[in-house]
């Protein structure tokens, strides 16, 4: 087993567009375990979520601040690389892995089984985008994944 990480974090006046982009660590892969995207709002509201590899990277957002949290202590600091709440999304040549929907008073919740948790190679990029526009809300997320290697 690898070393297993919790990274959590909210995006204040979130509409649409890339939630989070993460990057592997060039020496390991990234096993994804669980998400949640959830917001406070009282208005309900709903979008399509997106889970993707892209080749070409976003630009802007929120680069700095943003530690996963290791399950264990002792454990090396995370290797990869985040943005959130880009202003230009990913792009290039993209590999869908799945399309949900959400809604803003239920929010969405997802554990992948171990046979079909999504891997990010080495240096790989993954995306979670929201598709359709929402009405501006506080969005949260966190996500639970395992680095090997």
């Amino acid at each position: 087993m690898g070393m297993v990480f919790t990274q959590a974090s909210d995006i204040s006046a979130f509409t649409e567009g890339d939630i989070i982009e993460l990057i592997a660590p060039s020496s390991a892969i990234i096993l994804l375990h669980e998400l949640h995207v959830g917001t406070q709002t009282e208005t309900d509201d709903s979008s399509t979520l997106k889970l993707s590899r892209h080749s070409a990277a976003g630009s802007g957002g929120n680069t700095t601040g943003l530690t996963p949290t290791p399950h264990e202590v002792g454990f090396s600091a995370f290797g990869g690389t985040y943005r959130e709440a880009a202003t230009t999304d990913a792009a290039g040549t993209v590999t869908n892995l799945g399309r949900w929907k959400f809604s803003t008073l239920l929010g969405f919740d997802k554990i992948w089984t171990p046979e079909t948790r999504i891997v990010v190679p080495p240096s790989g990029r993954i995306v979670l985008n929201m598709e359709d526009a929402l009405t501006s809300v506080l969005l949260e997320w966190s996500w639970t994944f395992e680095v090997v290697g």
